[in-house]
C-alpha cells in the first residue's frame, strides 16, 4: 500500500490565477511534493516562482535538475525544458522533443509521474488552450492515480479542462478556489492500485529523459505524416485518449491538426521517409 504524495499540476493560457488560488490553499504541512508545468515561451523571464510564493505557505522554487522529491515544496518548470520525474524520486529538466508543440509540456510531466509514481499521483489540469495534459491525465488514472480538473465553466480558456474531462470522464471537476482544499484532503491517503506501466509509456518517457529507449513498443503505425519532419507516426492509446508520436515529439490529434493548419504545404518526391531521429 502506498500513499498519495505526488501532486502534478498543468496549465496554459489563463492558468496563473487559478494556480495562485490553488497553491494559496495548500497547508504548510502538506504530505506531498507539488510539481507544476505551465506553458511558457523559451525566452521568458523568471519571476513566476516569486509571484506565487507571496501567497503560498509552502516554499515555491524554479525546478533544479537532480532535486530529490521531498514533501512540502512546490517546483515550477523552467522555460524551454520539460519538468519530469526520473526513477521515481528525482526531478529532471529535459531538452527532449517537444510534446504538443511545447516545452515544457504538461503531458511530459504527467506521463513521467504516471510511469514512476502511479497510484501515488494526484493530477490537476487548469485553464488552457487545446488539449495538452488530457492524455497525460489518462495515463495517471490508468496507473491508479487521481484526476482533478478545474471547472471548465469558470476557466478563462476552457479547452484544456474540457479535453481532459472528455478523456477522463471520471475525473472530479472543482472550482479553482476549492482545488487547494481538495488536494489537501486527497494527499496522504492510501492507494493500493499498482502494476507495471505499459511499454509505450516507458518508450515515451525514456525518449524525453534519455533520448532513446530499449523498449521496442512505441505504438501502432498510422498513415499520418509528421508535419515537422514528414516522417512516419505512431498512435498510442490510453483509455479514451489517443496521441501520436514520432522522434521529433508527441502530439494529440488536435495539436497535430493545429500544426498542419499553420504549416505551408511542401512538395516532396520519392518514398515516404522513415521516422525522424532528430531533436528540435
Amino acid at each position: 500500500m502506498v500513499r498519495r504524495d505526488v501532486v502534478v499540476i498543468g496549465g496554459s493560457a489563463g492558468s496563473h490565477k487559478p494556480l495562485r488560488q490553488t497553491l494559496a490553499r495548500l497547508p504548510a504541512d502538506l504530505p506531498a511534493v507539488v510539481l507544476v508545468a505551465v506553458h511558457t515561451a523559451p525566452g521568458a523571464r523568471g519571476g513566476l516562482a516569486d509571484s506565487l510564493a507571496s501567497s503560498c505557505t509552502l516554499p515555491v522554487r524554479a525546478a533544479v535538475d537532480g532535486t530529490r522529491l521531498e514533501p512540502g515544496c512546490v517546483h515550477l518548470a523552467v522555460p524551454d525544458r520539460h519538468l519530469i520525474i526520473d526513477d521515481g524520486h528525482v526531478l529532471r529538466l529535459s531538452d527532449g522533443p517537444r510534446q504538443n508543440r511545447v516545452r515544457p509540456a504538461v503531458d511530459a510531466l504527467f506521463r513521467s509521474a504516471a510511469r514512476w509514481c502511479g497510484p501515488r499521483v494526484v493530477g490537476v489540469v487548469l485553464s488552457g488552450s487545446l488539449d495538452d495534459g488530457a492524455a497525460g491525465l489518462a495515463a495517471i488514472t490508468a496507473a491508479g492515480g487521481t484526476a482533478l480538473i478545474q471547472d471548465p465553466a469558470e476557466a478563462r480558456f476552457p479547452s484544456m479542462p474540457q479535453a481532459a474531462l472528455r478523456i477522463v470522464p471520471g475525473a472530479v471537476t472543482v472550482p479553482a478556489l476549492d482545488l487547494g482544499d481538495t488536494i489537501a484532503e486527497t494527499t496522504g491517503k492510501p492507494s493500493t492500485t499498482d502494476g507495471r506501466p505499459p511499454e509505450p509509456l516507458i518508450w515515451e518517457t525514456d525518449m524525453i529523459a534519455y533520448g532513446g529507449s530499449n523498449t521496442p513498443d512505441r505504438g501502432q503505425p498510422v498513415a499520418l505524416g509528421c508535419p515537422e519532419c514528414t516522417g512516419g507516426m505512431y498512435v498510442i492509446r490510453t483509455g479514451l485518449a489517443a496521441h501520436y508520436v514520432c522522434h521529433v515529439g508527441t502530439r494529440t490529434l488536435r495539436s497535430h491538426c493545429s500544426r498542419r493548419a499553420t504549416t505551408a504545404p511542401r512538395r516532396r518526391s520519392g518514398p515516404p521517409s522513415a521516422p525522424c531521429r532528430k531533436k528540435p
